[in-house]
């Protein structure tokens, strides 16, 4: 019965379901996600700002807003963040709250933000305003089994970053 359920939840019509993904559930690799362990995914994440790339390991500046990008919008995805994503364009969670989290607020109880979406290989996040990193994980998968994983994070800039970034 309780195998029926689950896969009832996260397996409708042929289809990965991100919004029933529960926010104490890691989004890492080896974590089992739809009866299967998470894998280190092929897909890459980056950062846009005003349309120029900034790849893995670049610089932020504090609270500008940027959009991640992820190089296939193939299946369904879970954008997940260390700051503020925008709320626009993501599915509503249906999940359960049992575990004491509130996907009402797309998980920011635990610290990071999520955002489900389907067909989607861009979204909105707002850099931190506190030095620290800017991490994102994106999980995607293309029906019920296997989700693949790949991460992107950036550094916070500062004012000769800044000059150089807009030259």
């Amino acid at each position: 019965m309780i195998l029926t359920v689950a896969f009832t939840l996260l397996f409708i019509g042929g289809h990965a379901i991100p919004t029933q993904l529960e926010c104490s559930r890691s989004l890492e690799v080896g974590t089992t996600i739809m009866g299967a362990s998470a894998v280190e995914g092929d897909r890459t994440v980056s950062f846009e700002r005003n349309g120029e790339t900034i790849e893995c390991g670049g610089k932020y500046f504090s609270g500008e807003v940027l959009d991640i990008v992820l190089s296939d919008s193939t299946g369904r995805q879970m954008y997940q963040s260390s700051s503020t994503l925008s709320t626009e364009e993501c599915g509503a969670y249906v999940g359960s709250i049992s575990d004491g989290t509130d996907e009402a607020s797309f998980c920011s109880t635990l610290g990071f933000t999520r955002c489900a979406k389907a067909g989607s290989d861009r979204h909105e996040v707002t850099a931190p305003t506190d030095d620290s990193d800017l991490d994102v994980t994106v999980a995607y998968a293309t029906g019920y089994g296997t989700v693949s994983i790949s991460k992107c994070s950036l550094t916070e800039g500062n004012i000769v970053d800044l000059a150089t970034a807009t030259d």
